[in-house]
């Protein structure tokens, strides 16, 4: 029973305590000892059915139940009205509507023989047809009763559900506001991890042309008028890398695919190697064992590394010289790029490597990187195969 079932209930009662009470008090005769017990019933009635089923506890509740129902069977045997039966009825439905089907129907059956008790007692000439009316009474009180209190629970069911329902569409609505914030934030990540990624690529592909094209115009400006010819074929070379580097855009731009999908991963290795000697004025040592067949994204990851290292090896490094190793411990496939330039006390992960340190990673794998002053820097990288 709710709250506010339990307030309509106890303005019922006391109304009801109070009218009866009332008219027992007029209608006997000993009108003092009626006012006692009129009030004692009403106190204890009234005070049963604001502690029925609350946190008073059982025991009280029981205690008062008892007490209440022993001064109501006094009333009763003194009362000439019969009115005092209403104070019955009043327990009665208060029971019920507070416990259990079972205890309500035990109750009742015990009330009914006390009723037959004081009705025998204070009757002379005491028939078996007298059983019947009191019999209608209990049964008529007790199926209003019953039914009002299925009408009760039934209300409170309702509301209980209701409640419920409010409470998991409150739920369900936090956790579809949840699920479509995490949406959003994936979905931001996806798109931050595909511009990282092209802006990885563009600046691993071009920036490796534009270092070798770079290369070649200031070999043209010493050349030009020195030998013209030479300088020619020097910006045909440089022609051929800004061509190139257009394309390394084109095809990052369009789903990150490299100039070399349709190319054996060795070859494109040695064909990388080859144009930088001949673009860049080099020398690239290349040492390649006897290498597993890997996955692509383990092949694009070697590869924007190499061309990451050499561009590095002569744009800062100003390395003539490279030596590039490519072998595997069956556990790992390694790479180890060195160049002979100016080397550096310091390394500083600028967009480059950490790009490629992003790529190797992403792989399980891992990047070192060790410079000397004077004497060169070496980059090395184990991914797990």
């Amino acid at each position: 029973m709710d709250l506010i079932d339990h307030k309509r209930l106890k303005k019922i009662v006391y109304v009801a305590l109070i009218l009866t009470s009332i008219y027992m008090i007029i209608n006997n005769d000993n009108r003092v000892l009626m006012t006692i017990l009129s009030l004692m019933i009403a106190f204890s009635i009234g005070y049963y059915s604001m502690i029925a089923k609350t946190e008073k506890g059982r025991i009280i509740e029981n205690i008062v139940l008892v007490l209440a129902t022993l001064i109501v069977y006094l009333a009763l045997y003194i009362d000439v009205t019969g009115v005092a039966m209403i104070y019955i009825f009043i327990i009665l439905g208060v029971t019920i509507i507070s416990y259990s089907t079972k205890f309500g129907i035990v109750f009742v059956c015990g009330n009914f023989i006390l009723t037959l008790s004081i009705a025998y007692m204070k009757t002379e000439n005491f028939e078996l047809t007298m059983i019947l009316p009191i019999i209608v009474q209990f049964y008529f009180v007790y199926t209003f009763i019953f039914l009002l209190k299925n009408q009760i629970e039934q209300k409170s069911r309702f509301e209980q559900l209701s409640n419920e329902l409010k409470r998991k569409s409150e739920e369900l609505k936090f956790a579809y506001g949840k699920m479509q914030e995490t949406m959003d934030i994936r979905e931001e990540v996806v798109v931050l991890k595909e511009r990282n990624r092209l802006a990885g690529e563009i600046h691993d592909a071009v920036g490796h042309t534009l270092t070798t094209a770079l290369v070649q115009l200031e070999v043209c400006i010493r050349l030009i008028e020195k030998d013209k010819k030479e300088a020619k074929g020097r910006l045909e070379i440089v022609q051929n890398q800004v061509r190139k580097g257009l394309k390394d855009i084109r095809l990052s731009i369009k789903d990150l695919k490299s100039d070399r999908e349709d190319e054996e991963f060795i070859s494109s290795i040695k064909r990388l190697v080859s144009e930088t000697e001949k673009s860049s004025d080099v020398k690239i040592d290349t040492y390649v064992g006897d290498i597993p067949e890997i996955n692509t994204q383990i092949q694009n990851a070697l590869y924007r590394a190499i061309q990451e290292g050499l561009t590095n090896g002569i744009r800062h490094g100003e390395s003539n010289n490279f030596e590039i190793t490519i072998k595997n411990d069956d556990k790992n496939i390694i790479l180890k790029i060195k160049d002979f330039g100016i080397g550096n006390e310091h390394i500083n992960f600028g967009f480059g490597l950490s790009n490629m340190k992003y790529r190797v990673e992403a792989l399980k794998g891992r990047v070192s990187v060790f410079s000397q002053l004077n004497i060169g820097t070496t980059i090395e990288i184990e991914i797990p195969i």
